[in-house]
């Protein structure tokens, strides 16, 4: 470790720098590098006075976020750079990159501006602000009697696939780091299933002061049950359940040194020029064989400038609820890798358990599953587990890969666990429980998932009589879409509605019960169709 170097600047704070040694150092020589972050947010973390960016504004490339008063600078000079740009304080990484702190907003902006076009700076960037993604607060939910809290882990085959690992593939220690606001160790969900975790708001302290993270680490203990899935808890979010760039990346690199195979990032922030340092550590720890998952965001917005999801070597998820439709909240777009449910899923809360919805709620069901595989075939890499939980998926949406689900809705019930012994097959007939479980606030027995029964004044029809899904293409720059519409061949008269008001415009008959509808004259946003075909109908939503 080298020398701690510290000097003064006239009328302002001591102005520090922590040079973290290589990664092939011991990971207790780079504790001073954390406390240093650790002592720097203490100082200078804002009191709730947050501004992050909003969807709308990622592409707007002029705007910054000062908000932390923090650039990030990549520069091989960072001593210097500090002194001669004025900030308070300064950390250097052992990626290159050095940390500026600034007192004043003024300070920062005029800061950046100057770094901008200074010589032997390769870039500079704000440390921009992170945040939880989680659309809807959490409220009480009575706890379920089945053999998991989420109703995912039945969507997702969890005990299908468990059943079918070995028991040395049950007993290998698989190791999830869960970055987020922390987690409360106390909770009956993490009896002898945590290993140590650190805290960088809370003096290093990883339990959990907001609740999001314990609901994030619950689902993957849930789903992980009978196996030897550890949660390796990072506190990187605070009370409010926000962080910065700097934060996530410090969680990053202490779970990596601290032997993480898998990372959860619920999390995100939209950056219009995006941050090359995230980027950075989170691609290098990929690079060293962590298979990183990460939440698509919550706003019904593209990925494209949400960090980190717009990361394409990582995994990101995307969320839907019990009937396999796409979750009116969750972001879409070129990123998408996977989809998995994100609606009403229960979990552990900071006392008893909470019922929360987003795609923080669904990222933690594919790092549940991304661990499992890791466990039946260790030497994996992240590319290996990223496809192979790929091709397990069931295809929803548009037939492939689409920008709403990506390559379907993750099924384990399709991966194979490696095994050369003849894995079992479900038995014809299940014996009726004596005592049937049931599902959450209901008397109903719980079978496993299953779509929704229609109400009982509904006419039975036959599932999947009509499936609906939206096409986009574009062209010199504008966004065109069609509803694709998939039928029985039958002859049947096609009806259609949207947003209530019957559709009048050109419907055209694809043949084999297949049509398209053009979507003209329509606002952006989520709209309603019901449809008719015969004596059938189907109503949903699609967004535009």
């Amino acid at each position: 470790m080298k020398k701690l170097l510290c000097f003064m600047l006239s009328g302002m704070l001591a102005l520090s720098s922590i040079i973290v040694t290589p990664k092939t150092a011991q990971a207790a020589d780079h504790e001073a590098y954390y406390a240093k972050i650790r002592e720097l947010l203490a100082a200078y973390w804002a009191s709730g006075d947050y501004t992050p960016i909003k969807p709308e504004q990622a592409n707007d490339g002029s705007l910054k976020d000062f908000s932390t008063k923090r650039l990030i600078v990549k520069t091989e000079t960072g001593a210097a750079v500090a002194k001669a740009i004025g900030a308070s304080q300064f950390l250097l990484d052992n990626n290159g990159y050095c940390i500026l702190q600034f007192d004043k907003l003024e300070t920062v902006k005029k800061a950046y501006e100057k770094l901008s076009s200074m010589s032997g700076v390769a870039s500079v960037e704000t440390d921009s602000l992170v945040t939880v993604c989680e659309p809807f607060a959490a409220t009480s939910f009575k706890a379920a009697s089945s053999s998991h809290r989420t109703w995912g882990a039945d969507r997702m085959g969890a005990d299908d696939f468990i059943s079918r690992m070995s028991d040395e593939q049950r007993g290998k220690q698989v190791i999830v780091a869960v970055i987020d606001t922390g987690v409360t160790s106390s909770h009956e969900l993490f009896s002898g299933r945590m290993v140590g975790g650190t805290g960088m708001h809370s003096g290093g302290s990883s339990e959990d002061g907001n609740g999001h993270g314990t609901h994030v680490a619950g689902t993957i203990a849930d789903i992980t049950k009978g196996t030897n899935v550890q949660i390796m808890p990072i506190q990187a979010l605070d009370a409010n359940g926000t962080g910065s760039n700097l934060t996530i990346a410090a969680g990053v690199q202490w779970a990596v040194e601290h032997g993480a195979n898998v990372i959860n990032l619920s999390l995100g922030g939209y950056d219009p020029s995006s941050s090359h340092y995230l980027d950075t550590v989170i691609q290098s720890a990929i690079n060293s064989g962590v298979v990183v998952v990460a939440s698509a965001g919550n706003d019904n917005a593209s990925t494209d400038r949400f960090c980190p999801a717009h990361i394409k070597e990582l995994i990101c998820v995307s969320a839907i609820d019990s009937n396999d439709q796409r979750a009116s909240f969750s972001n879409y777009g070129n990123n998408v890798s996977i989809a998995a449910p994100g609606v009403n899923i229960v979990s552990a809360g900071r006392t008893g358990y909470t019922t929360k919805s987003g795609t923080s709620m669904a990222a933690p069901h594919v790092s549940a599953a991304a661990a499992l595989v890791k466990a039946t075939n260790f030497g994996a890499d992240p590319a290996a587990v990223k496809q192979t939980l790929q091709d397990g998926s069931d295809d929803r949406g548009s037939s492939g890969w689409d920008a709403y689900f990506g390559y379907g809705v993750l099924n384990l019930a399709n991966v194979s666990t490696g095994n050369t012994a003849p894995e079992p097959t479900e038995p014809e007939t299940t014996p009726a429980p004596t005592e049937p479980e049931t599902q959450p606030d209901s008397d109903k027995p719980w079978k496993g998932w299953q779509p929704p029964a229609p109400p009982e004044d509904t006419p039975e029809v036959p599932m999947y009589a009509i499936s609906v899904s939206v096409k986009t293409t574009t062209v010199n720059g504008k966004t065109k879409a069609n509803l694709v519409i998939k039928t029985k061949k039958d002859g049947s008269q096609l009806a259609i509605k949207i947003d209530d008001i019957p559709y009048n415009g050109s419907i055209l008959n694809k043949g084999d019960g297949n049509y398209e509808v053009a979507l003209s004259n329509l606002g952006h946003g989520t709209h309603h169709y019901e449809i008719t075909y015969g004596d059938t109908k189907k109503s949903g939503s699609f967004v535009y």
